[in-house]
């Protein structure tokens, strides 16, 4: 998917070219080409070896802490998560709606550790805990609204920050529904705002 996206970071703002690619597998790519350098954020898909960078207008890329590279589904497009096929087995799905007119689906990463080693189990069970996701789905058309998930500081795994991600303007793409705008909230605040004006499906 390409479009625009603006950036606000407190007082400042930057705007430009955005690009985004995914997979079922659950590796994505988002690419920023902003006034004042280029960022992107990218997670290897799903796996015991998984691997998430960002990068900033250095062009340096640097690894993102563990306890924020585990979400299980892709942020700008958790419709992936939903698919029937080639989802990777890891991912375990349960519905927490409350009622039958506010569909809602968890998604969490479910790595059985088969070490004997209390330390390995441990992380194993914070991997399932930093991994979760809640993603509603409009009553109407079942489609993706809101996306909502924890991220943490790097000194501080156990600090939660909330962020939550909005869907709109659907349009069909190849027989697809597709959300040609994308909003994405940290503690409450608008960081970033994307406009898709295309997009790609294989």
């Amino acid at each position: 998917m390409t479009g625009t996206a603006q950036w606000t970071a407190g007082s400042t703002k930057d705007s430009g070219a955005a690009k985004l690619t995914a997979k079922v597998t659950g590796e994505n790519k988002a690419e920023f080409d902003f006034s004042n350098g280029t960022r992107i954020e990218s997670q290897s898909a799903i796996g015991d070896s998984r691997s998430c960078t960002w990068s900033g207008k250095d062009g340096v890329p640097h690894d993102v802490s563990l306890p924020n590279c585990w979400t299980a589904t892709i942020w700008f497009l958790p419709h992936l998560a939903l698919q029937s096929t080639g989802v990777p087995s890891a991912i375990n799905a349960q519905n927490i709606a409350s009622d039958e007119q506010s569909p809602r689906i968890r998604h969490q990463l479910a790595i059985a550790s088969d070490s004997r080693s209390p330390a390995v189990a441990d992380l194993y069970t914070k991997i399932q805990t930093w991994s979760r996701t809640d993603l509603a789905l409009d009553p109407a058309t079942y489609l993706p609204s809101t996306l909502k998930y924890m991220i943490h500081p790097d000194d501080n795994s156990f600090a939660d920050i909330k962020v939550e991600v909005r869907f709109s303007k659907y349009q069909n793409v190849s027989g697809v529904e597709l959300p040609m705008h994308i909003e994405r909230y940290v503690n409450g605040s608008l960081q970033l705002s994307i406009d898709i004006d295309s997009a790609t499906i294989n």
